[in-house]
């Protein structure tokens, strides 16, 4: 997957402002951690999705290279659709848990 597409997936899923509210409650000394293991957590979901569109296409397992540029709308489409679920296994992911005054490290 390349860069320019996935800046534009992170920008559809509103990624940073997401994890900025995420992140709230965590220590601002660990927040960067945070959003590092956050954006590889993001690309591997992002990977994973292209990868089930690149299936749904009927790719053959045998293929070990696809071109970077195949199913970019297909791929932003099922991002899209799929939003609230990668955001909720980043959410998981990231080890936080949701309080009543809002989300905090365990």
């Amino acid at each position: 997957m390349k860069k320019n597409q996935i800046a534009k997936l992170e920008g559809i899923l509103q990624h940073s402002s997401w994890l900025e509210v995420v992140l709230g409650g965590v220590p601002v000394e660990d927040q960067e951690s945070y959003r590092e293991k956050s954006h590889d957590l993001l690309v591997q979901l992002l990977c994973f999705h292209k990868l089930h569109a690149f299936i749904h296409q009927g790719i053959k397992q045998e293929n070990i290279q696809v071109s970077g540029d195949a199913l970019v709308a297909e791929t932003d489409r099922v991002v899209e659709l799929e939003a609230e679920e990668i955001k909720r296994q980043i959410f998981i992911e990231l080890d936080l848990v949701e309080t009543e005054d809002g989300p905090h490290s365990l």
